[in-house]
């Protein structure tokens, strides 16, 4: 089989670390960063949790609505 390059994108915009999946060097040294700097591990907590409250049925209705208002008047 076909060996893909996967990259884990754990958030954005300080929601997490990027990280190599097939790096099991990078995925341990981002797991102690986090332990060593639990503040930073609670800051990113915290951050994921309030954008997981923006991510919602309801909030991906509204994009969708959006984008066919602004695309094809619909």
């Amino acid at each position: 089989p076909a060996t893909v390059d996967l990259v884990v994108r754990v958030g954005v915009a300080g929601r997490g670390v990027v990280i190599d999946a097939d790096d099991p060097t990078a995925v341990a040294g981002a797991v102690a960063g986090l332990v060593a700097d639990r503040e930073r591990w609670a800051s990113m907590a915290a951050d994921a949790r309030a954008y997981a409250r923006t991510v919602t049925l309801e909030a991906f209705q509204d994009r969708v609505a959006d984008i066919l208002e602004r695309h094809w008047d619909v």
